[in-house]
C-alpha cells in the first residue's frame, strides 16, 4: 500500500499536502500512509479508486507489475520453483482441499494462475477479496501438462462436477484414473462461461470439436 499510494500520487506529481486536499483529509493521513504507520480505510480507498479514475491512472497495471516482478525475484532463487496465483473472493479457511467447494472460490480443485491478471480479473468486484501466492518446488513432483483438446476439456469437466451425473460410467472412471497418480495439472484455465459450454456438449447441442 506505501508503494501504491506514492505511485498514485507521483503519477500526477503532486505533493502529500496536495494529495491529501484533493482527498478532503488531512496531510498527516497521507504521511502515515506513505510511511507504512496505517493504511487507507474502505471509505479512503474508494475515493483514491475514484481519484485514479477520473486522473486516468493505471492502477491494475502497477499492481499486475509489482506482482510480476516479486514472481521473477522469487524464481532467481531456484528455477525449480513455479509461482502461482489464486482468487479467492472473501478469503480461505481451512486447509486447501479439492473436496471442499467451500473452500475452493471457482471450482471442485484448487485452481491457479501462472499470471497474475486472471484471478485479479475474477476476483475485482468482490467485495472482500484476497489474492493468495503458491510458490510450489516441481523438483520432485510428477506434473501432467494439458494441451488445449478434448482431454484438457473433459479434466475440466471432472474437476467442475460436470461428470457427477455419469460416475458409474466408463467415461468417469477414465478421466478419474487418468489424473490420479499427478501431484500438479497444468493447462488452460476455463472461465465461467465454459459450464454453459459443458451443459451444451452434454446435452448434444455441440460437438466435440465446438466444446474445445
Amino acid at each position: 500500500m506505501v508503494d501504491l499510494i506514492k505511485f498514485i500520487r507521483n503519477s500526477v506529481e503532486m505533493s502529500q499536502q496536495e494529495f491529501a486536499d484533493q482527498l478532503r483529509i488531512a496531510f498527516a493521513t497521507v504521511n502515515r500512509w506513505e510511511n507504512g504507520k496505517t493504511t487507507p480505510p474502505p471509505s479512503a480507498q474508494k475515493a483514491i479508486y475514484q481519484f485514479c479514475v477520473e486522473h486516468d491512472i493505471d492502477l491494475a497495471g502497477f499492481v499486475i507489475n509489482i506482482l510480476t516482478k516479486q514472481k521473477e525475484e522469487l524464481k532467481k532463487y531456484n528455477p525449480n520453483i513455479e509461482i502461482f496465483f489464486h482468487g479467492s473472493k472473501s478469503g480461505l479457511e481451512g486447509d486447501i482441499s479439492p473436496r471442499s467447494r467451500s473452500q475452493c472460490d471457482f471450482g471442485k480443485g484448487f485452481y491457479m494462475s501462472t499470471e497474475v491478471f486472471h484471478p485479479l480479473t475474477l476476483i475485482c468486484n468482490y467485495k472482500k477479496p484476497i489474492l493468495y501466492f503458491a510458490a510450489i518446488d516441481k523438483t520432485d513432483l510428477k506434473i501432467l501438462e494439458l494441451p488445449t483438446d478434448i482431454r484438457w476439456a473433459f479434466v475440466v469437466a471432472y474437476n467442475r462436477g460436470k461428470l457427477e451425473s455419469v460416475k458409474e460410467k466408463k467415461l468417469y472412471r477414465k478421466y478419474a484414473d487418468y489424473i490420479r497418480d499427478y501431484d500438479l495439472i497444468i493447462g488452460d484455465i476455463a472461465d465461467d462461461r465454459m459450464f454453459y459450454v459443458l451443459d451444451n456438449f452434454f446435452e448434444g447441442n455441440i460437438t466435440d470439436k465446438g466444446l474445445v
